[in-house]
């Protein structure tokens, strides 16, 4: 796995990777744990979950100096970020351009199942969103 960054805002995560099926694999190893896991025997309720939102695109790498490190900056990590609350608890949703970062490579152990034109949140517009999941279909959309 190779991931550049790791940072939290309040109850979230925020990971960026080099690779997309990086990204991805992690994910879906996450949820798998996440859901699996007996938060019961941890003192937490039992419907103790996670959603995901993902996006791919260039960002910026630079200097924070609130953190006083490097960060990562840009209108597509704010995307990323406008998909999670609106994700439906045990769900990983990503881009349409995610999506397809994932079909050109390859990933044949991954699933994208078209969900529509879903708005974002905070007003962010609207997003054609896919789930991912395991599975050897990796871009299934409607007409297709």
């Amino acid at each position: 796995m190779s991931r550049s960054l790791s940072n939290t805002w309040g109850d979230g995560l925020f990971l960026g990777f080099e690779r997309w099926e990086s990204a991805a694999g992690f994910a879906l190893d996450l949820r798998e744990r996440v859901l699996n896991t007996d938060w019961a025997a941890h003192g937490l309720p039992t419907r103790t979950s996670i959603r995901m939102g993902m996006h791919g695109g260039p960002v910026f790498r630079e200097w924070d100096p609130v953190l006083n490190r490097e960060n990562y900056f840009g209108s597509h990590v704010v995307r990323a970020a406008r998909i999670e609350p609106i994700t439906a608890p045990g769900a990983i949703w990503l881009t349409e351009e995610y999506a397809c970062l994932l079909a050109a490579t390859q990933c044949k152990d991954m699933a994208c199942e078209y969900l529509g034109h879903v708005p974002l949140a905070k007003h962010y517009g609207t997003s054609a969103l896919y789930a991912l999941e395991r599975g050897s279909n990796w871009l299934n959309q409607p007409n297709a």
